[in-house]
């Protein structure tokens, strides 16, 4: 999908939820504009396997302007606040933001990525912590090993949920599991996509997949885990047309 055409869907779902004329006129006129400047020939986005997407997303990541990331960030910290110290694993760390925390706060904390790009920011980032290169769908950690699992935004390149029976694995009975992914209406309905630019300039996508909501229940179920929360944080004020719709699904569970 071209950007244009992406906004274009977004004003006009934003003029579905306007409330008065000023909305209304508004979103009309911006996407006249955009019709009128749009290139006629469909463009889809490069794609990028995950592998190759973080390598070349990895210098940038931490940079500012990811509407998913600003959302989902508070509500992650905020589950993570009363939890004691312990062992924490951060699967699917990227450069290790979860992981500054979960050291902040008090934790022996453990990052795992598939990228070696991304571990040497994180390395970087929190040379407390010990970090190791391993794939979600078998982590290099033994079983229940860990108090407290964190995995943010990772679990949704991968086609279903299996990667939770991983998470589940290396959690102590008594510990806390907080799992984040992009919110599967923001995703299937709104678009939304893991991109990037290249070193060059180009703008490409990862592929993400929408997972619903009851295939992690499922998922949390077949694996010994129980759901506790589910936190929808929504995107901000600043992201316009989209502002009040779902950003992320933050779920908190425990293994009894």
């Amino acid at each position: 999908m071209r950007e244009s055409d992406h906004q274009i869907g977004l004003h006009g779902l934003a003029l579905l939820r306007a409330k008065d004329a000023g909305d209304v006129a508004w979103h009309r006129e911006a996407i006249r504009a955009l019709l009128a400047s749009a290139d006629p020939t469909p463009r889809a986005l490069p794609t990028l396997d995950p592998a190759a997407g973080y390598a070349a997303w990895a210098a940038s990541y931490d940079g500012p302007g990811n509407r998913t990331m600003a959302a989902e960030e508070p509500t992650v910290h905020a589950l993570l606040a009363p939890l004691a110290p312990g062992v924490a694993l951060d699967a699917g760390c990227g450069t290790g933001r979860h992981t500054a925390r979960l050291a902040a706060l008090g934790h022996r904390t453990i990052g795992v990525d598939a990228s070696p790009e991304m571990l040497l920011f994180a390395r970087e980032r929190v040379p407390g912590a010990e970090f190791r290169r391993g794939d979600l769908r078998a982590l290099p950690a033994e079983d229940a090993s860990a108090d407290v699992v964190v995995c943010a935004l990772a679990i949704s390149h991968l086609p279903d949920l299996d990667a939770v029976g991983e998470l589940a694995r290396v959690l102590r009975p008594g510990g806390t599991l907080v799992l984040s992914n992009p919110h599967p209406f923001a995703t299937a309905v709104l678009g939304a996509r893991a991109w990037c630019r290249t070193p060059d300039g180009e703008r490409v996508e990862i592929p993400e997949f929408a997972h619903p909501v009851g295939a992690y229940l499922e998922a949390f179920t077949a694996h010994g885990l129980v759901a506790g929360r589910c936190l929808e944080p929504t995107y901000g004020e600043q992201d316009g047309p989209v502002a009040g719709l779902p950003a992320a699904i933050v779920w908190e569970a425990q293994r009894p």
